[in-house]
């Protein structure tokens, strides 16, 4: 073949084809209505597939257009959902998307220098079919799951009926009537009455083996909890409690026997407070805050007080300097003055000693003229329980230098109040867990 004979026939058509005009769609819209249109469009600078792009523009734009068609009494669904209509609108319509695909149709695409156009279309008659089917479908799935959550009660009990609620959340336009024990119930009402009543039924009961707790002593201070069926008085297991102590939350599951051990850990501060109890929904289902995937029922369990009360401390100190105890001690003061905001001190019968132990040493003799001298200290803090005699803190600096022109034991001097610093910033930190 003569390709040459042919070529600018090649050429226009080549020419002409670059430049064919688009499709009617792109700048009329279709007005078909036996269908929901949608036409979308994205840049290249968008995306690397700008195609599929555009088609998810396209099906949201379809989505959008359905949204209109929803009925009113999806206003019943705002108090349970903590949101807007729009927005449990809008969560069922995302809730619908997976649905709607397999009954849409796509028409055509088309590319220009910019982006890429795309257009599909969704029959009303096809659409309201589908959703009638599957409607009826969710109402045999969900009423099933609300069937086998009653048979025992427990965590499975509530996921069971969140499932019947994810089940029925895309359908909730119109009503859905069911036979439930021989009544005829809105199938969202009853999902909705089932939830509270389980949640109803968990009853919290929690103790601590101290009538109160003595401030630094007492640790180990364990909150024991059961967790029961309010009705059956069964101890539940696998129900995730959530616990705040102070503003701090923390999330706990019940054991195989339905109890929970919380360690209170070592108090300081002397009051009283409260540790509240609550379902934690986070743990058990998967983004709670989705509307489509909780009925927002939250209950507040109840909550116990526990009383600090401040230990009793005797304090006794030992502070040497070049080995030779000193009249006026310089720990004892700022360390007790530390101490009194949580302890009360008492000169006989304490719940725990507070001993102070420190000296300072020379490490060499030899000064030269014109040079300091200087002294080294070491000290040891520790708290002894006064029942046991055994000693459950201890903090010791060593080595921490003084230095003075004048005279050795002025060095030492200055070496305390190096120490005096670093033994209250251990025990802040170490003891009372106290950030500066």
């Amino acid at each position: 073949m003569n390709l040459k004979k042919y070529l600018p026939l090649i050429l226009i058509f080549l020419l002409f084809g670059c430049f064919s005009s688009p499709p009617v769609w792109v700048d009329d819209r279709p007005n078909d209505l036996k269908y929901w249109h949608g036409i979308g469009f994205a840049k290249y600078s968008e995306s690397n597939n700008p195609k599929m792009l555009a088609k998810e523009y396209a099906i949201h734009e379809v989505s959008s257009q359905i949204k209109i068609n929803i009925s009113s009494e999806l206003d019943i669904l705002t108090s349970d959902v903590n949101g807007s209509v729009d927005n449990v609108i809008t969560s069922v319509m995302n809730s619908r998307v997976s649905l709607l695909l397999p009954e849409l149709e796509f028409v055509d695409s088309y590319s220009t220098d910019a982006g890429v156009f795309f257009y599909v279309r969704l029959n009303k008659d096809s659409y309201y079919k589908a959703m009638e089917r599957l409607r009826v479908n969710a109402k045999e799935v969900a009423l099933n799951y609300i069937v086998q959550s009653d048979k025992k009660f427990g965590k499975g009990s509530l996921i069971l009926i969140q499932k019947a609620w994810q089940e029925i959340f895309p359908f909730n336009d119109e009503p859905i009537e069911v036979q439930y024990k021989n009544q005829k119930y809105n199938l969202f009402s009853l999902i909705r009455q089932k939830h509270e009543e389980f949640t109803d039924r968990i009853l919290i009961k929690a103790n601590i083996d101290k009538g109160e707790i003595r401030t630094i002593i007492d640790r180990n201070n364990s909150l024991t909890i059961k967790v029961l069926d309010e009705k059956t008085g069964k101890l539940l297991n696998g129900i995730p409690i959530q616990i705040n102590q102070s503003g701090k939350n923390f999330t706990l599951i019940s054991d195989r026997k339905g109890i929970i051990e919380f360690d209170l850990g070592t108090i300081n501060e002397k009051s009283i407070f409260q540790v509240l109890f609550s379902l934690d929904y986070s743990k058990l289902f998967e983004d709670p805050n989705d509307a489509k995937n909780i009925l927002s029922h939250l209950k507040n369990f109840g909550s116990i007080k526990i009383g600090v009360v401040p230990s009793k401390v005797l304090i006794t100190s030992k502070e040497k300097n070049l080995n030779k105890l000193m009249k006026s001690p310089i720990l004892e003061p700022v360390i007790k003055e530390m101490f009194s905001e949580y302890v009360e001190f008492v000169s006989s019968n304490p719940d725990f000693y507070l001993k102070i132990n420190a000296n300072t040493i020379v490490k060499s003799q030899t000064v030269e003229p014109g040079f300091p001298f200087f002294s080294y200290g070491n000290a040891s803090v520790s708290l002894v329980d006064a029942e046991n005699d055994q000693e459950f803190f201890v903090s010791n600096i060593a080595d921490i230098k003084g230095g003075d022109f004048g005279s050795q034991r002025t060095a030492g001097i200055r070496a305390y109040d190096q120490m005096k610093n670093t033994i209250i910033q251990e025990l802040r930190k170490n003891l009372l867990d106290l950030k500066e």
